[in-house]
């Protein structure tokens, strides 16, 4: 990330098809034509992947690598963001297992300092 923004926001998940759309719609203009006052963390399993590489590169993405059930990484990846969204979607290991691990993420984020946190 090569511009500091006030507002970082930590997207779980931004590599994939809900997420690229957050993160695209983070990254905006805003309706006045002023730049996009977020930046955007990606946690993701593979941020030297090409393709990841390729279509996420802009100033205002960092990519940290992690997946969303590593809690330890998740924890790293929430510090000094303003904002985080988990958009993991379902797995083939389980239909369940996203959506408990989201509620953890969520109980996680609510004691750090994050001003906005949505799961």
């Amino acid at each position: 990330m090569k511009v500091p923004i006030e507002k970082l926001v930590l997207v779980i998940g931004g590599t994939g098809a809900q997420g690229q759309a957050v993160v695209k719609a983070l990254l905006e203009s805003t309706s006045d034509g002023a730049p996009s006052p977020y930046a955007v963390r990606i946690l993701t399993r593979n941020p030297d992947h090409p393709k990841v590489k390729a279509e996420f590169n802009h100033p205002n993405i960092e990519l940290v690598q992690g997946s969303f059930t590593d809690f330890a990484k998740v924890e790293r990846a929430l510090e000094g963001v303003w904002g985080a969204l988990s958009a993991n979607g379902f797995n083939f290991y389980s239909r369940r297992r996203p959506a408990l691990v989201s509620v953890e993420i969520g109980r996680r984020s609510m004691s750090s300092p994050i001003q906005h946190p949505r799961c």
